[in-house]
């Protein structure tokens, strides 16, 4: 009886290019274990930033900080990448490169835009709203996904302190915050196919050699860079902690996980950004935020469990 060998190279991709997944008893709806454990970090790891910038403050600007950590990564992908595996053709690269920096770079430099012209919650809930967006848009008739997340962001209205734009300046601020998930959904949409062919050392280096030119560039540019000695150790240390274990999982996940599932992280973040909250802070708790806090984390985990039975819009690139 002939044999078969498989062939090594399949091993070190990122994801196989099947949608089917195999049945996992431990996971969660259509993510397997590995995949609820590594969104569940993620979450968890992106809502410590507070933590982490009381720990180890900024010394450089935003752009060049989240540039300069992003270079450090990339640069240590590299060698393994070139080593080990192979690349993607030019045409792939170019594709996943533009992909990637309307997933970090542009919505970071929004972002950085609007920071004390409007509330940070008001980005909190702008981007929690992509997970019944990107449902939408990939599934047909998403109505059993939808339910889940409008109640998530109903339960997250009850825990942050929103107000309605009364300037032009802050509606100019909300319209920044909006382009800016736009063009994470957008990416995350796009990236999921596209890395699939892609193994995960290269795919690292491209995200974050890509993004760290186009964040290093616009911040010389403009002036806002303190290329020092000190800042440059502070902000290493900085990478290790907060954005090395985050910009792993992002890239492994990336491709693993349906769009809608992977921004479910947007409603995660906050869940467990309160409760970290509620835990060191002790701060006075009213009916509301706890029906909030529960509504959000119980219609979360509900949006993760819902199996859709409607197939994914083939949709080209």
């Amino acid at each position: 009886m002939a044999t078969t060998t498989p062939d090594p190279a399949a091993r070190n991709t990122i994801h196989p290019s099947a949608d089917s997944k195999p049945n996992d008893p431990g996971g969660i709806g259509q993510l397997t274990r590995a995949e609820a454990v590594g969104l569940i970090v993620l979450s968890l790891w992106s809502s410590t930033a507070w933590l982490l910038a009381d720990l180890f403050p900024a010394r450089m600007p935003t752009a060049a900080a989240r540039g300069s950590h992003l270079f450090l990564i990339g640069m240590a992908a590299l060698p393994w990448g070139l080593k080990r595996t192979s690349w993607p053709s030019i045409r792939t690269l170019w594709r996943t490169a533009a992909l990637s920096l309307a997933l970090i770079a542009f919505p970071s430099l929004l972002l950085d835009a609007v920071r004390g012209k409007i509330p940070s919650s008001t980005a909190v809930l702008i981007f929690a709203l992509l997970p019944a967006a990107l449902a939408l848009v990939s599934l047909r008739g998403a109505q059993s996904l939808l339910a889940p997340a409008l109640a998530a962001i109903a339960g997250l209205l009850l825990v942050l302190p929103v107000s309605v734009p009364s300037t032009g300046i802050a509606a100019q601020a909300i319209a920044l915050l909006i382009l800016a998930a736009t063009l994470t959904g957008a990416a995350m949409f796009g990236l999921r196919r596209q890395l699939r062919g892609i193994r995960f050392a290269p795919a690292l280096a491209i995200l974050c050699l890509t993004n760290a030119a186009a964040l290093l560039l616009i911040s010389t540019v403009s002036g806002h860079t303190n290329w020092t000695l000190a800042a440059v150790r502070a902000e290493s240390l900085r990478c290790l902690s907060a954005d090395l274990p985050e910009t792993l999982l992002l890239t492994w996940l990336l491709s693993r996980l349906a769009p809608h599932s992977l921004a479910a992280r947007y409603l995660l973040t906050p869940f467990f950004t309160v409760l970290e909250g509620l835990i060191l802070l002790h701060p006075p708790i009213s009916p509301w935020m706890m029906a909030g806090t529960a509504l959000l984390g119980g219609a979360t985990y509900r949006l993760l469990t819902v199996v859709p039975h409607d197939e994914p819009l083939s949709i080209r690139p």
